[in-house]
């Protein structure tokens, strides 16, 4: 039976005051793969966690890479290019598929941030780059002959891009951090630059016209997480605890689970845990998407927004509309909804942009993940079940049928105006000098109001709380809980320095959950699981 949460509010709340030259005449539109699916029940193949493709090698293997090698080595005019297609997200702030800049826009890329848009925008940009990175995997499998034609001809069928699950294992890929990469190549074994681990420039030094203010960009895209792999991967696993994806799957509102602009967690925070402590390059969003490791990465986000959409069924869309901060191709202060176009995305008439409803389901264009069943399966209760073994609750929580010992769980609530921020920053909370929690801002939208809300169990485990009286730890918190933001640097410099732009106590509003263990309020119930008594 799961119990109706108890939650004790301190008067605390963090409030901070502080074109590409066109090789195509037509669009070219996003329609997703058709090839591998079961002509019988119509089983769409599964993007793979990109550490189990690596691991079981083969064919599947060797035609990503060598796929993503072309793609990265086409011309930069192409736009069937790695140049042209990151170039959507953020520089060079051109034209692509001919959808221009409006009266009213950013002036910067076209993907939006702080946004119910995000994953639905993030979701037609993966799927164009899979449909590209597939016709020339196709291509590539075609000069294997003999014994091998077959296999990687049917693999190539199969092939989608592969994902990078830091919600459970944050550890940079080991495929991602080699310079240099051996595959199987049709007449034997060959060595290449690997795609996966950064992307060179063809034209270096970089243009000023359409990378203003990169000249110290190097000639390759960067991550500072490879001068200490040990020690950053240590941040990461620190930063991207599962109790944080947790929290964002209990959200029940699709634009609360999807961007900072709505109040309390959301995915778009541990992304951007991701993009700071990778830094370098990977930083800043008018160059991350050179990395390939951005697709690894998204792909991730894509992932655990389908398993939130799986689980929770009647929410598959945008119910609430939202003013745009501006894009390249949006006005300010323009109505977002679920139909609102996704651009520079045509379907498949090329004339038509994508939506937040056309995108709504993976099975559209031709992939699903391994931890997602099919339609017609048991699939809320098989998606939570397999949500609870990935991430499943707070840390401290009893998973057995023994009586559990009364526990709480304490968060707290950020609010944050970014336009009172140096951009991009991390907003860090202490208690005392013990560090309880982050969350991190991208360099873009410049304006907005951005939310997170993080767990304090790292730093109120230590006070006992089992023992210790709720006044006890409200009057810790509010005495000693303070937080300090921190400005990164938004370009290949070094993203883990910086300069303490404001650190001074603040009132922070914290949230405590007490019950028989872990319990969440009765509406959330068929989402959660209870971590100790009986539950339904």
């Amino acid at each position: 039976m799961f119990h109706e949460a108890r939650k004790h509010a301190l008067c605390l709340a963090i409030i901070v005051q502080i074109s590409h030259v066109n090789a195509e005449t037509e669009p070219v539109p996003v329609v997703g793969i058709t090839t591998g699916i079961d002509q019988t029940t119509g089983k769409v193949p599964p993007r793979m966690n990109i550490n189990t493709l690596e691991q079981d090698g083969g064919p599947k293997w060797d035609l990503l890479i060598r796929g993503l090698d072309v793609l990265q080595n086409k011309p930069e005019d192409d736009e069937r290019s790695h140049f042209a297609v990151a170039g959507i997200h953020g520089m060079p702030y051109i034209s692509y598929n001919g959808v221009g800049p409006v009266s009213g826009g950013s002036g910067g890329g076209y993907c939006p941030h702080q946004s119910p848009q995000l994953i639905s925008w993030h979701r037609a940009y993966l799927v164009l780059y899979e449909q590209l990175l597939s016709t020339e995997v196709q291509r590539l499998a075609l000069e294997y002959t003999g014994d091998e034609a077959s296999a990687y001809r049917a693999a190539s069928e199969e092939l989608r891009l592969p994902f990078w699950d830091w919600a459970s294992d944050s550890s940079l890929p080991p495929s991602t951090t080699r310079e240099n990469i051996t595959v199987n190549g049709p007449d034997g074994k060959i060595e290449l630059h690997n795609p996966l681990y950064n992307y060179r420039w063809q034209t270096y030094p970089m243009n000023e016209t359409q990378f203003p203010g990169q000249g110290a960009t190097g000639p390759t895209t960067t991550r500072n997480i490879d001068k200490d792999l040990q020690n950053t991967n240590g941040l990461l696993r620190d930063s991207v605890a599962s109790i944080e994806i947790w929290s964002c799957i209990l959200r029940r509102d699709r634009r609360m689970m999807a961007s900072m602009a709505g109040s309390g967690s959301s995915f778009e925070a541990p992304h951007n845990v991701i993009h700071n402590l990778v830094g370098g390059s990977f930083v800043s969003l008018d160059l991350t998407a050179f990395d390939s490791l951005f697709l690894l990465h998204h792909c991730n986000l894509d992932r655990l927004a389908a398993m939130w959409t799986a689980s929770h069924s009647d929410d598959a869309i945008q119910t609430q509309p939202f003013s745009s901060q501006g894009l390249y191709s949006t006005a300010k202060g323009e109505n977002i909804t679920a139909d609102s176009p996704l651009k520079p995305f045509y379907q498949a008439d090329g004339k038509t942009f994508h939506t937040g409803r056309t995108v709504a389901t993976t099975e559209t264009f031709g992939y699903t993940y391994p931890d997602i069943p099919g339609p017609d399966q048991g699939r809320t209760k098989d998606v939570i079940t397999q949500i609870n073994q990935l991430y499943g609750g707070f840390s401290a929580a009893k998973r057995s049928t023994e009586v559990p010992t009364a526990r709480r769980e304490w968060f707290v609530d950020i609010q944050v105006d970014r336009a009172d921020l140096p951009l991009p920053c991390s907003i860090e909370v202490y208690l005392r000098d013990q560090l309880a929690g982050r969350t991190l801002l991208l360099n873009m939208p410049k304006t907005g109001l951005a939310h997170d809300e993080l767990s304090l169990s790292r730093v109120t485990n230590r006070l006992d709380t089992n023992h210790s009286t709720t006044k006890f730890v409200e009057r810790t918190l509010k005495n000693d809980l303070h937080v300090q933001v921190l400005k990164q640097q938004d370009h290949a410099g070094d993203s883990f320095r910086g300069d303490y732009y404001y650190a001074r106590r603040e009132r922070a509003r914290v949230l405590v959950v007490d019950a028989h263990g872990v319990t969440f309020r009765a509406e959330n119930a068929r989402y959660g699981r209870t971590t100790g008594g009986t539950g339904s």
